[in-house]
């Protein structure tokens, strides 16, 4: 998923010169999208590292925080790209 916003925002990203303010907005909504997903990708990873419970703990706390944003961010994409 993260490598399709990525393709979708560089994509958006040579339209750019002769774009409307309204795709420079969706393009900095795809970076943040992609932000996320990768440190998702990156908290995975470490969850596997980390033996304590503690951090584990604190990964997973983490982990609905993001998950949360991610919802947040891509709802509001879509509502973007619904208006269209």
């Amino acid at each position: 998923m993260r490598l399709a916003i990525k393709a979708l925002r560089y994509l958006a990203e040579e339209c750019r010169p002769a774009t409307s303010a309204a795709l420079v907005r969706e393009i900095e909504m795809l970076h943040a999208l992609q932000d996320v997903l990768g440190e998702l990708r990156d908290l995975e990873a470490l969850r596997n590292e980390v033996g304590t419970a503690p951090l584990r703990r604190r990964c997973d706390r983490r982990d609905r925080a993001l998950r949360r944003r991610y919802r947040v961010q891509r709802r509001a994409l879509l509502a973007t790209w619904r208006r269209h």
